[in-house]
């Protein structure tokens, strides 16, 4: 059966001033595992997130995965796909040379389709609200931040349908039906090294449910990514034209 919950990566972009642009890439693909979608092999997630300071202290983000598990490329016994999409605003205030305060709220929506043995299949979509503030540290070659994203996830389409006489996932299903509404607390760690323009990035996220434990079988409490961060600025540009000058 799937995992409804898997913490994707935040975005934390850790803006200093106006018309900067973030850009972050991940892919995961492995040919056995049973921590992803669902307890088959193998499985493949891919995942871009965006992010725009509107002002000096206002910013914008956003982001697309799409993820799929199982024998998924011909489509027999069990298999799952899944896609979510966000977006955000929220308020940034830069501290000192190299601190950063941030805190965003923002709108999720996600879906999931599964296939089961003997024909089986189940559909489910959501919705996702969250507010994520966040204390960081940046600089030239190196960033660190802490984040926790509090949410509100509530599934909002739960449809199965069985033409066989086994209803192996119905109870498993029922349960979701039981239990919609569910609140997430996500803490997160992020770590990026590189230079100005291009640094790699190690995130780490846990997930805990904190208004009843009914669904903590399907849940998948930590996600590890990794993956490439693009950052765009002025500032960065004023230090190229500085040195070409000297």
């Amino acid at each position: 059966m799937l995992a409804l919950l898997l913490p994707n990566a935040q975005n934390v972009p850790l803006f200093k001033e106006k018309n900067e642009y973030r850009l972050f890439g991940a892919t995961k693909n492995k040919k056995e595992s049973n921590d992803f979608l669902i307890a088959h092999v193998p499985f493949s997630i891919t995942e871009i997130q965006a992010a725009y300071s509107v002002t000096d202290k206002i910013g914008i983000m956003a982001k697309f995965i799409t993820a799929k598990a199982g024998d998924f490329k011909n489509h027999k016994n069990d298999w799952g796909k899944a896609k979510y999409m966000e977006g955000a605003i929220g308020y940034y205030k830069p501290l000192k040379k190299h601190g950063l305060l941030e805190m965003y709220g923002g709108f999720g929506t996600g879906s999931q389709h599964h296939q089961y043995p003997y024909n089986a299949t189940s559909d489910l979509s959501f919705t996702k609200l969250f507010v994520q503030p966040s204390i960081g540290y940046t600089s030239k070659g190196f960033d660190i931040a802490f984040s926790v994203r509090f949410c509100n996830l509530y599934f909002s389409k739960i449809n199965y349908n069985d033409t066989t006489i086994s209803r192996f996932h119905q109870s498993e299903i029922d349960q979701i039906s039981q239990n919609k509404n569910l609140f997430p607390v996500e803490p997160a760690l992020t770590i990026r090294a590189g230079i100005e323009y291009v640094k790699f990035q190690l995130q780490a996220v846990y997930s805990r449910n904190i208004n009843n434990n009914n669904l903590d079988e399907y849940i998948r409490p930590m996600n590890i990514t990794f993956g490439l961060y693009i950052s765009v600025a002025k500032r960065f540009w004023k230090k190229e034209t500085k040195t070409t000058e000297q």
